[in-house]
């Protein structure tokens, strides 16, 4: 696992990319940086101990229109300890406000990479599109990678 001073590094290259880790306030939340398992390039987002956390991928420098096919992706792998994982598509409208929410549930086999990829169309009124991976009620032992993520137009 990388230390520190390298993840702040990382956290900053990672958000002028569009992805941000998030905390529910008052729960268990342990993610960092792995150079142990990852899917491609250096590193990967490890989560392990998670009560309540998630990693939000954003659909940057992409000008949305309604109607708009977007190809939206990422890799992820799990152990066999138990934990609830999840990918959640957002629309926002101007003012921020999520107005729209679909739910995936991640249930693929543990100790292997596992492809997530949807076509999401991009609904009426929608100005911001975020890829939301949610982890929770991990169990002592439970381990969640997730790497790659991927947000933008396909070809109507």
């Amino acid at each position: 696992v990388v230390e520190t001073k390298t993840g702040r590094e990382l956290v900053t290259q990672f958000r002028s990319q569009g992805v941000t880790l998030f905390q529910s306030p008052g729960t268990p939340f342990r993610c960092n940086f792995s150079d142990q398992e990852k899917h491609g390039g250096k590193y990967s987002f490890s989560f392990w101990g998670t009560q309540s956390g998630s990693v939000i991928k954003e659909a940057r420098g992409i000008s949305l229109e309604p109607g708009d096919r977007l190809r939206c992706s990422l890799w992820y792998k799990r152990n066999a300890g138990a934990g609830n994982y999840s990918v959640h598509m957002i629309a926002r409208d101007q003012t921020g406000g999520i107005f729209s929410r679909t739910v995936f549930n991640l249930e693929e086999s543990a100790d292997r990479w596992n492809q997530f990829m949807l076509y999401y169309i991009v609904p009426q009124g929608a100005k911001q599109v975020s890829m939301l991976v949610v982890v929770k009620n991990q169990e002592r032992g439970a381990r969640f990678y997730v790497d790659d993520f991927f947000i933008g137009k396909y070809p109507n």
